[in-house]
């Protein structure tokens, strides 16, 4: 599929395709305004005959020339970093817009029933981070528009480390004033979660 889509003309696949499939570009979000008026499609204004992504990784520049030479001919840009790319064939300077994510940091807090003798507190902190990360096989971790869920990282950690389960996860925002919850967390389009070790706390039962 991927294939396919890096071959085709001017559509959203041929757009997600040659963006995805540069280096170090971990995820992003795609939108499209197919009206002749302005509209706001989840949380973004978006020109009329526009496109949107939102783009975790890659070189901006990079990004912006793949998604010029992508995207439909005279199709309007959205977003907050502008990038200047030279078409190829008229060397005109086209002003290509996108965005890259907000970081919105998180606090986990995960009780785990531990054998005897067994202190995984390290082990759990990592194991957090990793399923992030996108390190796990099997899932994604934390991408660019994706939901942030309690149950996932729970059972993230239960697959990493041995001797230990986790009877109860929970998370919540990063910002001062946390509240902790085991129901999912929802994250804009142009937003990604993280989260880091020191931000993870581990309560032995």
């Amino acid at each position: 599929r991927l294939e396919l889509g890096g071959n085709a003309i001017n559509n959203t696949l041929a757009i997600i395709t040659a963006i995805s499939k540069l280096e170090n570009v971990s995820s992003l979000t795609f939108r499209e305004n197919v009206s002749s008026s302005i509209a706001v499609i989840d949380g973004v204004t978006m020109a009329p005959k526009s496109t949107y992504v939102c783009v975790d990784g890659g070189a901006t520049q990079d990004i912006a020339e793949a998604y010029y030479k992508a995207r439909s001919g005279g199709s309007d840009f959205n977003g907050t970093t502008s990038v200047v790319v030279t078409d190829p064939t008229s060397l005109q300077e086209i002003t290509v817009k996108l965005d890259l994510p907000n970081d919105k940091p998180k606090f986990a807090r995960v009780t785990v029933r531990a054998g005897t003798g067994v202190d995984p507190v390290s082990e759990i902190k990592t194991a957090v981070v990793n399923y992030a990360n996108g390190l796990v096989d099997g899932e994604q971790g934390f991408v660019v528009g994706g939901d942030v869920s309690a149950f996932e990282i729970g059972a993230a950690v239960n697959s990493q480390v041995a001797g230990m389960f986790v009877s109860k996860c929970e998370i919540a925002e990063n910002d001062g004033a946390p509240v902790f919850t085991t129901d999912t967390i929802p994250t804009e389009i142009f937003e990604k979660a993280s989260i880091v070790e020191g931000d993870v706390t581990v309560i032995l039962i």
